[in-house]
């Protein structure tokens, strides 16, 4: 792997810390990458749920802020934030403090009955419990 790395003109220090380096970051980076499926399934599993009983969902993000990337469509603000170790759906009235102007209350989390809340909520861990044997399904022979 040296002799591969200082072929390309780096020189044979970097080379060495390089090769050093590389198998430490594959693991990182495919730990992020595994950790960024679960986080999004995870989160669509809220997002898809609170769509589906009309609840707005004004942001959808993976990552923690600050936000690298942001898009708004609809009513949804889709983020791509700097932290890779988390994820957030935030949603209309979810906190109780929350000012709902009387428009909007249909749509607002707090608003909906309890069984459609806990739906919701209980949808993230759901979607992560139940999406390993959707995704097997789909992939026979695949080596994963």
């Amino acid at each position: 792997m040296l002799t591969l790395l200082a072929n390309v003109g780096l020189p044979v220090e970097m080379a060495g810390l390089l090769g050093w380096i590389s198998p430490y970051l594959t693991t990182v980076l495919a730990t992020i990458a595994v950790l960024g499926v679960l986080i999004f399934v995870h989160e669509f599993g809220h997002f898809l749920l609170a769509k589906l009983f009309k609840v707005r969902v004004e942001v959808f993000s993976l990552g923690f802020p600050p936000k690298l990337f942001s898009k708004k469509l609809g009513e949804t603000d889709y983020r791509i934030s700097v932290v890779p170790l988390g994820g957030y759906v935030k949603l209309l009235g979810e906190n109780p403090n929350d000012e709902v102007p009387p428009e909007l209350i249909p749509y607002s989390f707090l608003h909906r009955p309890l069984w459609q809340r806990a739906f919701i909520v209980l949808a993230g861990p759901a979607f992560n419990f139940f999406w390993p044997s959707f995704s097997s399904s789909q992939c026979q022979g695949c080596l994963i």
